[in-house]
């Protein structure tokens, strides 16, 4: 499946959103490519396998996987976040907005063809900031013999 977006700093969270806690790890990754597990609210989990295609489009595949498998795979790696994600639509378009726990918030769109109006909750787009990529802040807040390393690269 193809997948098109492009990434905000947020100006404010909407009203009337509901949380969802979401842990997630990257078992494997290069330049182009990532394999991550996705563990929602400790009910649900997912893998996913994605293939950057340019700054805006990845190639994505996603499969649910039963909750103890993903407990392992979390536990199997020291690359991992954590963050609360607000989910809604902005003229028919999916948006995530994260919350992570160093304050960065962000919003993904998510669009078919082309992202013409933008909401008014967006600000500086990210698109393609490697500082905002959920890798890059997860490879930021390592884990290391059992302490968080900030800043490791």
């Amino acid at each position: 499946m193809i997948e098109r977006e492009r990434k905000f700093k947020l100006k404010y969270l909407p009203e009337g959103l509901t949380p969802i806690h979401i842990k997630q790890a990257y078992l494997m990754f290069d330049k182009k490519k990532q394999f991550r597990v996705r563990i929602i609210d400790d009910k649900e989990a997912w893998v996913a396998y994605k293939v950057k295609i340019d700054k805006t489009t990845k190639s994505e595949y996603e499969y649910e996987i039963p909750i103890q498998d993903a407990n392992h795979l979390y536990q199997s790696t020291d690359i991992k976040l954590e963050k609360t994600r607000y989910k809604t639509t902005f003229e028919g378009n999916k948006v995530d907005i994260d919350v992570y726990p160093d304050g960065k918030t962000s919003a993904e769109i998510e669009y078919e063809i082309n992202l013409v109006n933008i909401p008014d909750y967006c600000g500086e787009e990210i698109t393609g900031n490697k500082d905002w990529s959920n890798l890059n802040i997860a490879k930021k807040n390592r884990v290391v013999g059992g302490k968080l390393k900030k800043g490791v690269k």
